[in-house]
């Protein structure tokens, strides 16, 4: 004898291998919220790796007249400016 349940014959829906779970409100509400937060997240880093290539391929850059420093600083660079 087998340890199954005997099966019937007749199908009573779709679902014939259990109950479906109840609903819940809240849980559906807190997933939408989830997914909309991460959207927008996904969005907003997607605009920012934009704007940030942006600004970045604008900047201009000269060498400094004097090679021994590290920085130029402003002063230096309107006098290459001006040099120019």
């Amino acid at each position: 004898m087998s340890d199954l349940r005997p099966r019937s014959r007749s199908i009573d829906g779709i679902a014939r291998h259990g109950r479906p779970r109840p609903s819940r409100p809240a849980l559906t509400l807190a997933k939408f919220v989830a997914e909309a937060i991460a959207v927008v997240a996904v969005s907003a880093a997607s605009v920012a790796g934009i704007a940030v290539t942006q600004i970045t391929s604008n900047i201009k850059t000269w060498p400094c007249p004097d090679r021994s420093r590290a920085h130029c600083r402003t002063s230096d660079r309107s006098r290459t400016a001006s040099m120019s």
